[in-house]
């Protein structure tokens, strides 16, 4: 009977994002290479397209689930963000409101936030303030994993991403590196 907002991001970006938060970000560092870490059985990608698809099976009949993908909001902010508030009944917004709420939470901003360390918190702050790599906001980018990943590793996510739902829109486009 309750409502779910599920979030969902291509999982070739996650797991390059993940590589980041346990190598440089975490309490509990992971050292490996990200080739290695992208095949992780724990870690890596295979286990990330399993959860997506877990999400997908016990959802698919919930009646008030609300899927949002990072790339939709990135290319239209506004719009995802008002869908999702009149989807949990903050129906009507005003879009004054809605642009100044979209600037505030702006990529730059939150990434300027947190060089200065206005979040006051342990885990909202860069590990290494001179790694631009050990930020929690770090790049944010849509295909952000082409930088990072190349020949056989970048076979090896498009084949997981395959295996994903349709839904979820991911791995039925051949991605190659621009080398």
């Amino acid at each position: 009977r309750k409502k779910i907002v599920l979030l969902y991001r291509d999982p070739r970006d996650v797991v390059v994002s993940l590589y980041f938060q346990k190598t440089r970000r975490s309490r509990q560092r992971v050292e490996m290479p990200l080739s290695d870490f992208i095949r992780d059985p724990h870690f890596g990608i295979d286990n990330i397209v399993w959860v997506m698809n877990l999400w997908r099976d016990r959802l698919r009949n919930h009646p008030a689930c609300h899927w949002m993908s990072y790339e939709a909001m990135q290319m239209d902010i506004e719009a995802e963000l008002a869908g999702l508030l009149a989807f949990i009944g903050l129906d009507p917004i005003l879009p004054e409101r809605l642009r100044e709420a979209v600037v505030f939470a702006g990529f730059s901003n939150m990434k300027k936030m947190e060089a200065e360390d206005r979040f006051g918190h342990p885990i909202l702050r860069a590990r290494d303030p001179g790694d631009p790599d050990s930020f929690k906001v770090r790049e944010g980018r849509v295909g952000g994993y082409l930088a990072h990943l190349g020949g056989d590793d970048l076979i090896f996510v498009n084949q997981a991403v395959r295996r994903l739902d349709p839904l979820f829109g991911y791995g039925h486009e051949e991605v190659i590196a621009k080398e």
